[in-house]
């Protein structure tokens, strides 16, 4: 039961609270937003100072739930990252960085090799760097490959949320694309993923032309599973 509006006094208040729980939620003023998004980022182990909690809010506005997912999007691009400011926020929240690299990672999740590779020739012909396509590309397939562990383990619903430490959003998000791939192939993704960044230190390998192999050939992972390359040899 929800009310916008109820007095504690009343018999219907003190009937519910007898049987059961009662919670009051106020929302937080507006002059108090920016200290809730730099509470949300401390929870996941960064900082923000306040002139970049409000360049994040008059970018997405008031609406918790959306800014808590914003936040939770820029904390993993920026995984590195302990201190994250408006600039850097700027970069991941245009509509061209945000839907290029987030669309092309979700299209290989979802298994999509040609949607993948069209993103990604996208996202390179405007310069993008070959290192902000693919350590998101990176963090996600680890996510998958733990939600897949997990789910193969029988870890369900509020469980599985806390074991995962994600928001709802993308705890949900994992739950369907897992669907899409055995744990075999997602260790399989992730194991050439791992070794495509050391390759890419050690030598200075160009990551766009293998991250485009490694999407072109996504669809044929039976395949790769068998051979443990995604190179056909």
């Amino acid at each position: 039961m929800v009310s916008t509006d109820i007095k504690r006094e009343r018999r219907l208040y003190k009937a519910v609270d007898a049987k059961g729980e009662t919670f009051e939620f106020k929302l937080p003023g507006k002059g108090h937003y920016p200290l809730w998004i730099q509470n949300r980022f401390v929870k996941r182990g960064k900082r923000v100072d306040v002139e970049g909690a409000n360049f994040l809010l008059q970018e997405v506005g008031f609406d918790l739930f959306r800014l808590d997912n914003e936040i939770e999007k820029i904390c993993l691009f920026y995984d590195n990252l302990e201190m994250i400011g408006a600039e850097e926020m700027g970069e991941i929240l245009s509509p061209s960085r945000e839907s290029g690299v987030y669309d092309f990672v979700d299209a290989l999740g979802e298994r999509n090799s040609l949607r993948a590779v069209l993103l990604l020739r996208r996202l390179l012909e405007r310069d993008e760097k070959g290192t902000s396509i693919f350590y998101p590309l990176l963090r996600h397939f680890k996510a998958l490959l733990k939600t897949k562990a997990y789910w193969e383990k029988g870890v369900r619903g509020a469980e599985l949320l806390k074991a995962l430490k994600v928001s709802p959003f993308l705890a949900k998000k994992y739950q369907s694309q897992i669907r899409n791939f055995s744990l075999e192939e997602l260790k399989t993704i992730y194991l050439l993923l791992a070794e495509m960044d050391f390759s890419a230190k050690g030598d200075g390998q160009e990551l766009g032309m293998a991250l485009e192999i490694m999407a072109s050939r996504i669809g044929n992972l039976s395949e790769a599973v068998k051979t443990n390359s995604l190179e056909g040899r």
